[in-house]
């Protein structure tokens, strides 16, 4: 399979992630249409108004949730809530001290074929 890179001056080097991998999978000229347009600055897809709240959620985590409005925030604080949760039970009594992201390469001999990040305690 021959794909057209786009290096965006991202550290995967225009490969697919995991996520976009599926994509691949199920249609390389679906994806590779993608990777074009947003080479060209340009949207490859119609965003929907689920997708829209979705973004502004995640992006919320970053910059503060005041980007919300106070339906989008109850879902937020529930959703950080929950997470808060999930990590104490995981982490048991002794908190972890450090995190490290390790970027993994899948090849076919020499050439990339995805990347990925791993996050390691």
């Amino acid at each position: 399979m021959h794909l057209l890179p786009v290096n965006n001056g991202d550290e995967r080097a225009g490969y697919p992630s995991a996520s976009e991998y599926d994509r691949l999978l199920a249609c390389r000229a679906s994806y590779l249409l993608s990777q074009r347009a947003h080479a060209l600055g340009q949207v490859a897809h119609e965003r929907s108004p689920a997708a829209d709240i979705g973004t502004r959620k995640h992006l919320a985590s970053v910059e503060g949730p005041a980007i919300l409005s106070d339906r989008e925030r109850e879902d937020w604080e529930l959703c950080q809530a929950k997470r808060e949760q999930f990590v104490k039970n995981w982490a048991g009594e002794e908190p972890f001290t450090s995190v490290k992201e390790q970027r993994l390469w899948l090849r076919r001999g020499i050439r990339p074929l995805l990347t990925s990040v791993m996050t390691l305690k």
